[in-house]
């Protein structure tokens, strides 16, 4: 039986803040924060169709394709991370309720 002061090798509150560190916004420094700094320039970036005159409106609706590509890009990059951050918080649950059983087990024994 594993008592609290002893080291585990699944540490649930270190794989919750492994899930936490990936999307916490409130310093600035998560992976979700740095892709949604970068979704904010795509907006800004798209010239509109006769931006390049009539000659350039081929390479203008291109360019804001390739832009809308990259909004959507950063956006499933950013739901990706709140993803994992859940499945690392399923882990620390699986983790805690597996403990639990494994020690109602050797009390029955």
């Amino acid at each position: 039986m594993v008592r609290n002061d002893e080291p585990r090798i699944h540490h649930s509150p270190a794989i919750r803040a492994l899930g936490d560190a990936l999307t916490d916004d409130s310093d600035g420094t998560s992976p979700v924060s740095h892709l949604n700094e970068a979704g904010r320039m795509p907006p800004n970036m798209r010239m509109g169709p006769f931006a390049m005159g009539m000659l350039g409106f081929p390479l203008a609706l291109e360019h804001d394709k390739i832009v809308g590509y990259a909004e959507s890009t950063v956006t499933n990059a950013i739901a990706g991370l709140h993803q994992r951050r859940e499945g690392l918080h399923s882990v620390a649950d699986n983790i805690e309720i597996a403990e639990l059983r494994n020690e109602e087990h050797v009390r029955r024994i």
